[in-house]
């Protein structure tokens, strides 16, 4: 019975990684895009002013795109992290973070200007 709760232990934290792992893989990979002018967002300093835009653009895409949900649960991780005195890491992983949500944002607002195009059509 204990080798069992064994393996099911370990199997749960290796699922648990794995799952880490493919985020963060997305997560550099969208980071790797190009952000298209939007000199708003590339002239802002930090994480939180980056996502102030986001109440400014909703998305009004049918299929939105990717959420900055999960990434600003990521960050807060990591400035509670910093404070504990963690700081060559995390701030890598901060500056990933606000390139994240600079592209989605991005992306959200070439993806409006172009409804808005199609409105106008009209």
């Amino acid at each position: 019975m204990l080798i069992a709760a064994f393996i099911f232990v370990i199997s749960v934290a290796a699922t648990i990684q794995f799952g880490m792992s493919s985020w963060r893989a997305g997560l550099m990979h969208t980071t790797a895009q190009v952000v298209i002018r939007e000199p708003y967002l590339l002239n802002a300093k930090g994480f939180k002013e980056v996502v102030a835009y986001e109440d400014v653009c909703p998305d009004l895409a049918r299929d939105p795109g990717a959420s900055l949900g999960p990434v600003r649960f990521y960050y807060a991780f990591l400035e509670a992290l910093r404070q504990l005195g963690v700081t060559s890491w995390t701030t890598s992983e901060m500056a990933l973070c606000t390139r994240y949500a600079t592209v989605v944002l991005s992306q959200r607002f070439e993806r409006n200007q172009v409804l808005l195009a199609d409105v106008r059509s009209y």
